[in-house]
C-alpha cells in the first residue's frame, strides 16, 4: 500500500502564519516572563530589540492551541464553583514599571477546594510528557523556574499572595497542580532587577563568554555576542536613544519623542550601540 502524506497544504498554512506573525510589531516593554532569565544580557538585547523574533507558522499554531487550553482549563475551574476573572482578552495587566509588564492568565476569586476564601493568581501551562515527569517529581519553582519567576512577579504586582498553577500533559491530558506561595523579597529583587536592566544604558556582561556554553548555544542572542553578528538597526540599537523612567524614548540626535513605529523604521542618522558596535568587531 502506498501512502500518501501530502503536506502542501499545511506548508502553505504554516507560511500563511508566519507571515502575519512577522508583520506584527514587537512587544515596546519587557514581558514579566522573560524576567526569570538567568543572563543579565539576555534580557538587556531582548528589550533592545537587537535580534527580531521569528516564528515558524508551526509555532503560531503551538501558541494558539495554548490560548484554546487556557479557556478549557478556566471552563473546568467553573464548572466546579471556582470564581474565576480576568481572563482571555480581559487579562489582568501587571506593571511593575512601564517599561516592565505583563498579562496574568487569570485571577481565581476564591472556591478554591483547598483554599475556598483565598484569592490566587492562576498560571496555566500545556507540557510535553518528559517535562511533565519532572515537573511532578521536582515542583514547580525547580522544574519550571521561568514559571515561578513569572507568578512571584504577578503576584507582587497584583498584591496577592497565592498562586495557582495548573498544567496539562499534552500526551495523556494528566494534570498537574501546585500552590505557591508569595516569596515578597525574591520577587522584590527580581523587579529591581528587571527595571534596572530596561533603562540600563551599558550592555551588561554576558552569563558566559564560552561560545560552547551549553545555555549561550540556545541562546537566541549567540550570533550577536560569539560570532560578530551585527544587531538590528532600530532606534532601541542605536547609539543616539535615551529610554526615560516613564516608559518613553528620546532621540538625542533629533530631540524628539520616537514612538513604537519610529522606533521600529529607525532613521539615516542611526548610529550602532557602542556596546553593539564593539561586539562586531571583538578578537
Amino acid at each position: 500500500m502506498i501512502l500518501e502524506r501530502p503536506m502542501e497544504t499545511v506548508g502553505s498554512i504554516d507560511a500563511k502564519l508566519a507571515i502575519r506573525e512577522s508583520k506584527r510589531s514587537p512587544r515596546d516593554y519587557l514581558g514579566i516572563s522573560y524576567a526569570g532569565e538567568k543572563c543579565d544580557r539576555q534580557i538587556w538585547l531582548t528589550f533592545r530589540w537587537a535580534k527580531a523574533e521569528v516564528k515558524s507558522g508551526r509555532i503560531v499554531r503551538l501558541l494558539k492551541r495554548g490560548q484554546r487550553e487556557e479557556a478549557e482549563i478556566v471552563k473546568l475551574l467553573r464548572m466546579v464553583g471556582v470564581k474565576v476573572t480576568h481572563t482571555g482578552r480581559k487579562q489582568a495587566v501587571v506593571e511593575l514599571s512601564p517599561w516592565v509588564k505583563g498579562h496574568a492568565d487569570g485571577i481565581i476569586e476564591g472556591g478554591l477546594k483547598e483554599s475556598p476564601n483565598k484569592r490566587h493568581v492562576l498560571e496555566m501551562k500545556t507540557s510535553n510528557d518528559k517535562a511533565f515527569q519532572d515537573l511532578k517529581k521536582r515542583g514547580v519553582q525547580l522544574a519550571k523556574p521561568m514559571h515561578y519567576v513569572q507568578m512571584q512577579l504577578y503576584m507582587l504586582g497584583l498584591k496577592i499572595d497565592r498562586a495557582f498553577y495548573w498544567c496539562v500533559n499534552k500526551n495523556d491530558d494528566e494534570v498537574y497542580t501546585e500552590r505557591i506561595h508569595l516569596d515578597k523579597d525574591f520577587a522584590a529583587k527580581l523587579s529591581v532587577r528587571a527595571i534596572m536592566l530596561s533603562t540600563e544604558a551599558i550592555m551588561p556582561a554576558p552569563l558566559s563568554k564560552l561560545p560552547t556554553w551549553y545555555e549561550c548555544k540556545i541562546c537566541p542572542f549567540w550570533g550577536i555576542c560569539h560570532n560578530h553578528e551585527e544587531a538590528e538597526h532600530n532606534c532601541r540599537t542605536c547609539e543616539h536613544a535615551h529610554f526615560n523612567s516613564d516608559g518613553t524614548i528620546m532621540c538625542r540626535e533629533h530631540n524628539v519623542l520616537r514612538d513604537t513605529k519610529a522606533q521600529e523604521r529607525g532613521c539615516k542618522q542611526f548610529k550602532l550601540h557602542f556596546d553593539l558596535e564593539a561586539l562586531t568587531h571583538e578578537a
